[in-house]
């Protein structure tokens, strides 16, 4: 992780994970060994509910499911952020790119639709930050 790159000169250490979910846990682990007690922020964890066809490559239950798998990875941190509360009709190809394959796919982060409807993963998530606070 890069995060080990500068733990030494940081108050704070605070990384995203888009990592495979089966490596979270044991990443964040790791960190937390090397981070001499600092208070350790995952900023940015999220999983796209985007389906093009028959649950590929997502969708929002797997969405859910894995958002779930990946808070629990992080149990032990100081914080963690959720990308993103809302789904989007549209996302800036300056910040993502053009590619049509990666505009779906980042549309559908969120936890609630563009409705604003809630998704499975608004429980998954309200359920987990429960557990945080506890």
């Amino acid at each position: 992780s890069s995060a080990l790159l500068l733990v030494e000169e940081m108050d704070v250490v605070t990384y995203h994970d888009y990592a495979p979910i089966r490596d979270s846990a044991e990443n964040h682990a790791i960190l937390k060994l090397v981070s001499g007690g600092k208070p350790i922020l995952v900023t940015e964890i999220g999983e796209t509910a985007y389906e093009m066809a028959l649950g590929f490559p997502s969708n929002e239950l797997k969405q859910s499911e894995r958002l779930g798998d990946r808070l629990d990875a992080h149990l032990s941190s100081d914080g963690v952020f959720v990308w993103s509360l809302l789904d989007f009709d549209t996302t800036d190809p300056v910040a993502i790119g053009r590619s049509p394959w990666t505009k779906r796919l980042q549309a559908n982060f969120g936890i609630l639709r563009t409705d604003g409807s809630a998704k499975p993963a608004f429980k998954t998530v309200s359920t987990a930050f429960g557990a945080f606070l506890n």
